[in-house]
C-alpha cells in the first residue's frame, strides 16, 4: 500500500493507506486523459456534461484513495498541508470530492513540494496581513470564471488585481515582492 505520514502537535505517525501506489498512478493517468479530453472539448465547443460527470467521479475516487482513509486523523481539522511523493505532486488535493463537497470546501489545504521547503517556509517570522497581488487571464475566455475569481478575491483582500492582459510576467516579477499574498487566477 502506500504510506501516508501524518505530522501534527501529537507527533508523527504512519499510516497505511488500502490502495497502492499503481492504483494511484492509473487514477492520475485517468485524471490526465480526462483533462485533456475537456480542453479538446473546450476547444470544439462541444457539450461537457459527460466530461463534468467522469471529472467528479474521478475526484471521488482519489477522496476515497488517500483522504477517507485518512477521516480520524483529519477529524477536527480545519486545514492540511500536503507534501506529496513522486506522482502525486500532479493531483489535484483540493479538489478531492467526498460525495458532497470538495475537499478546499471543508479544509484549508495547502500543498509543498518537500518537507525542506515546508520547515524552511515555517521557520521564517510572520509578516501579518498584508496586501494581495491578484492575477487573473482567462486565455482569450477559454477559462471563463478566473475573472470573477480575480475580482472576489480583490474584493476580500486589499491589495492590487491586474486582468488578462495586464497580468504578465513582468508585473508578478515587479510587484510579488511588495505583496503579502500571491493569487495567480489562470
Amino acid at each position: 500500500g502506500c504510506l501516508v505520514f501524518a505530522v501534527d502537535e501529537r507527533g508523527v505517525r504512519a499510516i497505511d493507506l488500502p490502495t497502492t501506489l499503481g492504483e494511484v498512478r492509473r487514477l492520475l493517468q485517468r485524471w490526465q486523459l480526462n483533462l485533456d479530453a475537456t480542453a479538446r472539448a473546450l476547444r470544439g465547443g462541444q457539450p461537457m456534461g459527460g466530461l463534468a460527470r467522469n471529472t467528479l467521479g474521478l475526484l471521488q475516487a482519489f477522496h476515497r484513495a488517500l483522504i477517507a482513509p485518512l477521516a480520524r486523523e483529519l477529524g477536527g481539522r480545519e486545514r492540511v498541508i500536503v507534501v506529496p511523493f513522486g506522482p502525486l505532486h500532479h493531483a489535484p488535493f483540493s479538489a478531492f470530492h467526498d460525495g458532497e463537497r470538495f475537499l478546499i470546501e471543508r479544509l484549508e489545504v495547502s500543498a509543498s513540494p518537500s518537507c525542506r521547503l515546508l520547515n524552511l517556509c515555517l521557520e521564517r517570522p510572520r509578516r501579518g496581513g498584508g496586501r494581495a497581488l491578484v492575477l487573473a487571464y482567462s486565455d482569450r475566455g477559454r477559462l471563463p470564471h478566473v475573472l470573477a475569481e480575480a475580482r472576489a478575491v480583490a474584493r476580500s483582500v486589499p491589495g492590487d488585481c491586474f486582468v488578462e492582459a495586464a497580468a504578465t510576467r513582468d508585473v508578478l516579477a515587479r510587484e510579488a515582492a511588495r505583496h503579502a499574498i500571491l493569487h495567480l487566477a489562470t
